[in-house]
């Protein structure tokens, strides 16, 4: 939306620097190249040193029901691993051919545990997940050869925009709560701050990594099954 836009540049200029805001569906294969060019042209000589792949548009429900009606439809299978994962690869390709990346850059990729977890209608979000973190795995060991890094943030239950379409959100994140260790779920200000810190030169020996950004979430998971109270 326009005000979304408007508070990044805000808060980009309060931070003193430039902000370039190119519009457009980053997911769709179709899309990438008219978009890539945009960018490409908006950076000039420069290169881009860190880059954060946050496209989500996923498609919940079963993979199998009686009433055929009532499961997912190939279309909409299709669509999620475009979207979730495959994305991730083109755009590599694409920055990594447009030479605008290279020694000491980075993209970080956002998986989260449903690819190591099961859940009920999450059965085409969860395998696109793991298929992002294959991605990032092989990006990687090829990337790497050229001073590129990849890598993934697992972070825990988030109130993001994608977050917030699930129909039982507002219960989920009250469990997520409940189970962390450290009491509280996970803010989108959490991410932020872990980006900036591997930012830094000090981070270049990160790569092929998938960072559980969580306060100890999905390692709690347990609690809500077996937990005593001791």
């Amino acid at each position: 939306s326009q005000t979304y836009c408007d508070e990044i540049k805000g808060t980009c200029a309060e931070a003193g620097v430039d902000c370039v805001l190119i519009e457009g569906d980053a997911g769709r294969l179709k899309n990438i190249e008219g978009l890539l060019a945009q960018v490409t042209r908006a950076l000039g000589p420069a290169r881009l040193h860190l880059v954060v792949h946050a496209l989500a548009d996923a498609s919940a429900g079963l993979l199998f029901h009686p009433e055929g009606r009532a499961q997912l439809h190939p279309k909409q299978v299709l669509k999620t691993f475009e979207i979730m994962s495959h994305s991730f690869l083109w755009w590599g390709q694409g920055l990594m051919g447009a030479g605008v990346m290279g020694e000491g850059s980075s993209i970080w990729g956002l998986p989260n545990c449903m690819d190591i977890l099961t859940a009920r209608g999450f059965g085409v979000i969860g395998p696109s997940k793991a298929a992002l973190v294959g991605y990032i795995h092989f990006m990687a060991s090829e990337f790497g050869r050229h001073g590129v890094r990849v890598n993934g943030i697992r972070f825990g239950a988030t109130p993001t925009p994608a977050f917030q379409r699930m129909p039982n959100y507002k219960e989920a994140l009250r469990t997520a709560e409940q189970v962390n260790p450290m009491g509280r779920h996970t803010r989108a200000e959490d991410v932020g701050d872990f980006l900036a810190l591997m930012a830094d030169p000090r981070a270049a020996w990160i790569n092929g990594a998938v960072v559980d950004l969580d306060g100890g979430e999905v390692r709690n998971i347990g609690d809500a099954m077996f937990g005593l109270d001791l």
